[in-house]
Order: structure tokens, then C-alpha cells, then sequence
């Protein structure tokens, strides 16, 4: 089934937007046409769920919902794989296993939109609310944005009407992630170890989503001179030439690898940071250039620690990457999946949808973030030995995992506290491990059908 995407416009903070699919739409039969509404500014979020539920058919799980449509981050599930999300100023639709395109005019989804695919996965899409605060013509620069996190916040961007400019070296990325909004950004290729590469990214922005990085523990033990090249060093480029251009805002993607070792649970900020890989160590050193800018440089920051980030367009295919996307490749093909230690590690793991959101909020903030440093995370922890439970029943298998030796440089447990990120940006997790897992398998088994 196609879905079609129908944007009506994004307007200014005083007014609505509505990009909607409605009940037609989603069962696949021919779209009827959009609406605008314009709700007022004291409109609870519980009345504005009432009118998408209504214009578009979802069935949400959770009633009465309440707070204002300003400050608060909501997830409300549905039937069918669909969900609403009502984020700060907007509110995003989500269907799992497809990638919608821009509507072409005579009811199709254009040449972008498809079911599966390699890269397809879940696709964020504005369907009501305020128009962010943010003038629709400002650029914005995803570095690393042909990359895993990097694609996701590109298609949120574009899908809710901001200019975009890519630029990665594709060393670890790859421009088919981009295929859906494929014509809609700019693109430039190039290392951020090249200061005259981050220069030319720089020209004109307005604002940074630094994502560039080999995001690899063992990888970075292996060559910590390439790791180093690829994070402090590119890091530190792209906040010079950020500042030179005149760009109000950097948010840069920190690591809750930085806290190392340290026992305390959950991993708060004001923990002293023990970093135990190089890779980590330069996280580290990226946070406090963040801070440094922003402190005395004239360069407004924040550092978002993600807790251990998947989703669909993790590449499965490296032995660095993340442990989600290498078990559901092995365990799709009968194979048993491979733990280093006892099993008995835990991780946070926490759905690419999160981190799209905690970017958002830091982007659209209207205070100054100070060089701030939040984690990003959902709250809760999950064993090695639970994951491949779950792996296991959303797949039907039966396989037993093996074990091999703990490799240096691995964390034992991580779990974030969210005070911090939820007091200044009102993010709150928009899905959990079991929901983010099913979409991620689904998206998984489309690309391969």
C-alpha cells in the first residue's frame, strides 16, 4: 500500500499546519483532499488528539490527555503500526515498513514513496500543529546526514519544511539512506578532518546537527588515530567554521560511552565522566569544546548523550556495528547471534524516534543552551540475554546465543536519567524497546522481502 504525503505548508508560530492522510488514505483507497485548521493557543494536546483521531481514522490507545500544545513531548500508540507523535510545537504520524514521498500531483506518492526497500524503515511526517518557531527558510546542516541518525533527523527536517544541507564523507554512510527525500536537500561529500570541507558546509547555516563520527568502541580501539581524526578533531573544525558562518546553534551527538565504567545507576550528568575507549574519550572532548563555544566563543550549544541508538538503517553488515542490528541479521538467517561477556550487561536502548525528537527540541529551543550536556535515552534497562529473548519471538526462532570473552573497552550497564532533558527541553521517550524492536524487525524483514 502507498501512503501519500500532502503538505499543505508550514506557516508561522501563530499559525497551523496540517500535513494529513486521512482514512482513505490509510486504507489505501483514493485520498480525499487536505484540510487547515487552526486550533486555538490554549488547545490541550487531548483536543488536538481528538481532531487528528477524527480526520485521519487512528485509533489512539491512551485517552485524556492533557497539557498544553507548547511544552509538552506525548506518544500516543495506535492500531496497525501507526502512531501519533505530539512533540512541542508539532505533531508527526509514523506507519511502520514504508517511506513516503511527496505527492506527484495525480494521487501517487511520486517516484520516492515505496513499501520496503533497502534503507525503508519509518518515516516522520508533520500531521498538525504549530509551526515551530524557526523561519521555514532558515539552512540547516546535518553533518554525517547520509548515516543512520543522521538520515532520520534529514527527513524530519525536510518533512516538516526546512532547508537542508548534507554533508558526509560516506566512510560509514550511505546515500541510499537518503532515497526518500532524495532531491530535497543539498549535498556535499567530503571528510570534516578537512577544515575547508567544513567551511563550505558552514556557509549560510543557520544552525548544526553535528552526527559525523565512526561510532564504534572496538573500532576505536583498534585505530584511535582515525577515531580521534573523525570525532575531536572534525568536531572541533565544524564548531570553528559554524562559528566563522554566523550560525546561532550547534547540538552535538555526545555518547553515554563517556561515563565509562561508573557503577552508579541510572548515569546522570553531574557524574564524573570516566571514559574507557578512545572513541569515548573523544566524545568527551567534543562536549567540552560544545562548551567551551558556547561559554566563550559566541557559539550557543548543547551535547545530547545518546544511550545506545537503533532503528532501521543500522548497517547490520560491520562487526562494529551496534549490537540490535548484527543480532537480527545473524538470528534472521538461523544463525546464533555472538555476546562478549555473560550476557548479563544491560543497555538502554533507546528508538532513532527519541533522538530525532531530543534534536528537535534542541534546535527549536528559544533559550540559550549554554553548552549544556543532556542524555537521551528512553529509562529503562534491557540484558543482552533479554534481547535475544526478544529476538526470538519477534522473529519465531529458537536460537541460543554463544558466548565469547568481554572485549576491552565495553561498558557493563548504562541507564539514563532523564531529569535533566525533560526540565529543559520537555522531551519525554515517544517509544519504547518492545515497540522500537517490532519496528525495527518489521522494517528489517521489508527491506529483504
Amino acid at each position: 500500500m502507498k501512503l501519500v504525503h500532502r503538505e499543505v505548508g508550514v506557516k508561522r508560530a501563530e499559525t497551523a499546519t496540517v500535513i494529513r492522510r486521512d482514512r482513505q488514505i490509510l486504507q489505501g483507497k483514493p485520498p480525499a483532499a487536505a484540510q487547515e485548521i487552526a486550533p486555538s493557543a490554549s488547545e490541550t494536546l487531548g483536543t488536538r488528539l481528538e481532531k487528528s483521531t477524527r480526520m485521519t481514522g487512528l485509533e489512539p490507545a491512551t485517552s485524556g490527555v492533557t497539557g498544553r500544545c507548547s511544552n509538552q513531548l506525548s506518544y500516543i500508540p495506535s492500531s496497525q503500526g501507526r502512531h501519533i507523535f505530539l512533540a512541542p510545537r508539532f505533531a508527526i504520524v509514523k506507519r511502520c515498513g514504508s517511506r513516503v514521498g511527496p505527492d506527484n500531483g495525480n494521487g501517487g506518492a511520486g517516484g520516492a514513496a515505496r513499501t520496503g526497500g533497502s534503507g525503508c524503515g519509518i518515516a516522520f511526517y508533520i500531521l498538525l500543529g504549530i509551526a515551530h518557531t524557526m523561519s521555514a527558510r532558515e539552512l540547516i546542516l546535518v553533518t554525517g546526514g547520509a548515516g543512520f541518525i543522521g538520515s532520520h533527523l534529514v527527513e524530519a527536517l525536510v518533512a516538516r519544511g526546512d532547508r537542508v544541507r548534507v554533508v558526509d564523507s560516506l566512510a560509514t554512510g550511505r546515500r541510499e539512506n537518503l532515497a526518500g527525500v532524495e532531491g530535497r536537500f543539498e549535498w556535499l561529500e567530503g571528510d570534516l578532518a578537512d577544515f575547508d570541507v567544513c567551511t563550505r558546509a558552514a556557509a549560510g547555516v543557520s544552525a548544526v546537527l553535528h552526527q559525523a563520527a565512526i561510532p564504534s568502541v572496538p573500532r576505536s580501539v583498534e585505530d584511535p588515530l582515525l577515531s580521534h581524526a573523525s570525532g575531536p578533531t572534525a568536531t572541533l573544525h565544524m564548531l570553528e567554521a559554524a562559528r566563522r558562518a554566523g550560525a546561532r546553534r550547534f547540538v552535538y551527538a555526545a555518547s553515554s560511552s563517556a561515563y565509562g565504567d561508573a557503577v552508579e545507576l541510572p548515569k546522570r550528568e553531574a557524574m564524573l565522566p570516566r571514559p574507557l575507549s578512545p572513541y569515548a574519550a573523544g566524545k568527551l572532548a567534543g562536549e567540552h569544546y560544545v562548551h567551551v563555544y558556547a561559554k566563550t566563543m559566541g557559539l550557543d550549544g548543547v551535547s545530547l548523550r545518546y544511550f545506545n541508538v537503533f532503528g532501521p538503517r543500522q548497517d547490520p553488515s560491520s562487526p562494529y556495528s551496534g549490537v540490535i542490528s548484527r543480532f537480527l541479521r545473524v538470528m534472521s538467517a538461523g544463525e546464533r547471534p555472538v555476546i562478549f561477556g555473560d550476557g548479563g550487561q544491560t543497555r538502554d536502548f533507546t528508538y532513532v524516534a527519541n533522538v530525532v525528537a531530543a534534536n528537535l527540541a534542541a534546535l527549536d529551543a528559544t533559550a540559550a543552551l549554554a553548552g549544556a550536556v543532556y542524555n537521551v535515552g528512553v529509562g529503562t534497562r534491557v540484558g543482552l540475554i533479554d534481547l535475544v529473548d526478544a529476538l526470538n519471538r519477534a522473529l519465531g526462532t529458537r536460537l541460543d546465543p554463544q558466548f565469547q570473552p568481554a572485549r576491552a573497552g565495553d561498558v557493563r550497564d548504562s541507564l539514563a536519567d532523564l531529569t535533566a532533558i525533560k526540565a529543559a527541553l520537555g522531551y519525554t521517550p515517544l517509544v519504547d524497546f518492545e515497540q522500537g524492536l517490532r519496528a525495527t524487525v518489521a522494517a528489517a524483514q521489508a527491506s529483504s522481502a
